[in-house]
């Protein structure tokens, strides 16, 4: 019966423990393993009507849309990883005023990848309004959680090449006008993804020149590793196992992407150039 609980409960993480009524009405979830103190803490939630699962799904469901309630619903979605807690965090923020929405209090729908996905109308509210988050939380912050969300981008247009050179060149300009602190990184990005529409010489070239300006954010090397090794010359080749080495060399011992890198760097060498220098 597994299989059908998951489903009529909507079990989407393990372990969940359920507490229902007799008629099999749900009154509450409790998600992750817990020690028995922390059971029987979160067991009491369910006598609780402002915290039981059950309950707030039926006031939502009757319409109930105070903010300190949608607060608390919304931080109890998340914790059950229900898709719905996107929905509710919309209801959410058409409640607030702009003061509230560039608060602290509210700050987390927007740092959330969930609430406030890439292309999304809230990352975009906070694009436009990114000079009023600023004021309200203090610069580095809001510059850090901007500078993520390009940074991903840019990775995902390493992985797919979505965008031209006219888009590129749009969104260097829109990243410079805000005038994050790790600019010359993005703007490194930028120009690594303008290469890799140009070919596969010209990437190697450009990441061989740009790659030592990337400091804080991923370096966009396994992403390109097979093309370059498939498709550059023997001397782009060289030189894309040369910059491998000089990024691991960046790298701490612990990190497993070191390992993995190293790798391939060294099978490749080993399989092209007989492990010659």
């Amino acid at each position: 019966e597994g299989p059908e609980i998951a489903k009529q409960y909507e079990i989407r993480a393990y372990p969940t423990f359920l507490i229902l009524n007799p008629d099999g009405t749900l009154v509450h979830k409790i998600v992750g393993g817990r020690d028995a103190k922390g059971i029987i803490r979160s067991a009491m939630e369910a006598m609780d009507e402002n915290k039981a699962t059950g309950k707030m799904d039926e006031k939502y469901k009757a319409g109930e849309r105070g903010k300190e309630f949608l607060v608390a619903y919304l931080n109890t979605l998340l914790r059950f990883y229900d898709p719905k807690a996107r929905e509710v965090a919309d209801e959410l923020l058409a409640r607030l005023s702009k003061k509230e929405k560039v608060s602290q209090e509210y700050w987390s729908i927007f740092t959330n990848p969930d609430l406030s996905p890439a292309g999304s109308r809230n990352e975009c509210y906070l694009v436009e309004n990114y000079k009023r988050f600023c004021k309200s939380l203090g610069k580095e912050a809001v510059a850090k959680e901007l500078e993520r969300r390009y940074a991903d981008s840019l990775m995902n247009v390493f992985s797919r090449s979505s965008l031209n050179h006219e888009q590129l060149c749009l969104l260097s300009n829109e990243i410079r006008s805000f005038d994050l602190p790790h600019d010359g990184e993005l703007q490194a990005y930028i120009r690594i993804a303008q290469a890799s529409l140009e070919g596969v010489e010209e990437l190697v070239a450009v990441c061989d020149q740009d790659f030592p300006q990337i400091r804080t954010l991923e370096f966009p090397y396994i992403q390109f590793f097979d093309r370059v090794m498939n498709q550059a010359s023997d001397t782009g080749k060289k030189t894309w196992l040369a910059i491998g080495e000089r990024y691991m060399e960046r790298m701490d011992d612990g990190d497993k992407l070191k390992g993995f890198i190293k790798t391939c760097v060294e099978l490749y060498r080993k399989k092209l150039f007989g492990g010659e220098d």
